[in-house]
């Protein structure tokens, strides 16, 4: 019997994955004599991760941070935040409702500057 009555059935179906692994692009790891003015901080991208957070260090294991930020695209430039000739570490973790991500660990050294340069710094 029909009573003017319209049902439909839907499935829907999403999928929620976790973050992807995160490639570091630049800077590459161990260059060194890196300028710090023109220093970017570059990984790879995903839909999948709302923000990602970059952390800069003095040691490996990243007890000593130096720089870090939350941002919600994949490159950032710290401006005037780290020191001439000193080796750094830098990582790049992402998350979202299914996980996290960390990516590997690669490391830096920033220009060398005379003392001449130091001075008038």
């Amino acid at each position: 019997m029909n009573d003017g009555t319209f049902s439909s059935k839907t499935n829907i179906f999403l999928e929620i994955v976790s973050p992807p692994n995160l490639d570091l692009v630049r800077p590459i790891n161990e260059v060194t004599e890196l300028l710090r003015d023109e220093l970017i901080f570059e990984w790879t991208s995903n839909t999948a991760v709302g923000n990602y957070k970059l952390d800069i260090a003095t040691d490996s294991l990243f007890n000593e941070i130096a720089y870090s930020i939350l941002t919600d695209i994949n490159f950032h430039m710290p401006l005037d935040s780290l020191k001439a000739n000193q080796t750094y570490f830098w990582r790049v973790s992402a998350a979202n409702e299914c996980g996290s991500a960390v990516s590997e660990i690669f490391q830096f050294t920033t220009e060398t500057i005379s003392n001449i340069q130091l001075l008038l710094d």
